[in-house]
């Protein structure tokens, strides 16, 4: 709970939460609360602990496993999100799954955010093992279903990798094709013709295919990149955390 610094606005704080206690029998202990004043002396946060009868503590605090009140902007910050993350996956036996295991449960954890895989990455391709066809965005920056919609209605195998759709040939790559019905309209044979020009230089390796950032002009993920993404496109303005906390805001 936060409000002003003064200790009359503590008292009724206090005075609110024994109400809270009478009429619904849930107490909270503030034995085990704290108190954190922002622009005040740690001798006044004492002694406003003293008449509250709770814990004095300064910023940062975690909560959440975040750190409140921290420099975000700094990576070792964001380490107990990593390693969070990290037990979570080890639980999961992420150290068996296959490239494209991992790819799909980052492709999930981004959705749950609200983006979609192809907004935030572009698949550069090495095997064509793990990058899609239609659904990746690879050779633009945009997926191919989008650049070609009357086409991909046509397609029989729309979530095929491109290492499916690919011929090797002495010459170089050849795209084999499989359509449910002969693409033979003007306008899808002029679609298929621009498709054909995008894919004519396209050349396959024995690597894995590999995923560039697209809000970096290098193609690079940082955390900085993801935070004012984040900002950017998620509206935060209505959230608000509560919590055994009691702290004031600054005046």
């Amino acid at each position: 709970m936060v409000g002003e610094w003064f200790k009359l606005e503590v008292s009724n704080v206090v005075r609110i939460l024994r109400v809270f206690h009478v009429c619904s029998g849930l107490k909270i202990n503030l034995d085990k609360s704290n108190i954190y004043g922002i622009g005040v002396g740690w001798d006044e946060i004492g002694d406003m602990a003293k008449e509250v009868g709770c814990n004095p503590d300064t910023t940062p605090f975690k909560y959440l496993g975040l750190k409140v009140g921290a420099n975000m902007n700094r990576i070792s910050n964001w380490l107990p999100v990593y390693e969070f993350f990290r037990a979570r996956l080890a639980k999961w036996k992420s150290n068996l799954l296959s490239i494209g295991g991992r790819v799909v449960i980052i492709k999930s954890v981004l959705e749950s955010w609200g983006f979609t895989s192809s907004e935030l990455f572009k698949g550069e391709i090495g095997n064509g093992q793990t990058v899609t066809f239609w659904l990746d965005p690879w050779v633009c920056n945009e997926p191919l279903k989008n650049m070609f919609p009357d086409l991909f209605k046509l397609e029989n195998n729309k979530k095929g990798v491109v290492a499916d759709r690919i011929v090797n040939s002495g010459s170089g790559c050849m795209f084999q094709w499989s359509w449910r019905e002969a693409v033979i309209e003007p306008g899808l044979v002029a679609d298929f013709q621009q498709l054909q020009l995008l894919l004519e230089n396209i050349q396959v390796s024995d690597a894995a295919d590999r995923w560039s950032w697209k809000s970096d002009a290098a193609g690079k993920f940082s955390v900085k990149a993801v935070r004012l993404l984040i900002r950017a496109e998620v509206d935060i303005s209505d959230r608000y955390i509560m919590n055994g906390v009691i702290g004031p805001l600054p005046r």
